[in-house]
């Protein structure tokens, strides 16, 4: 399973943001939508070498490498 299709499942939003971060041999996830003021997040078994932020407007999913 990608990385985008992790995120996708778990956020129900059309219009978020967020980041990842490296945990050893997993990754935290942490998004937030504009409209709402809680930061949501989850720890996956994904390893990724660099911290990334990613974006998602009107469903049309990016990813930033930092």
């Amino acid at each position: 399973m990608s990385l985008e299709s992790m995120i996708r499942k778990k956020v129900k939003s059309k219009n978020f943001r967020g980041i990842i971060v490296s945990l050893g041999n997993q990754s935290e996830v942490s998004w937030w939508d504009d409209t709402d003021n809680e930061i949501k997040s989850l720890t996956v078994n994904f390893k990724v070498e660099k911290s990334l932020s990613f974006s998602c407007e009107d469903g049309k999913f990016k990813v930033i490498y930092i």
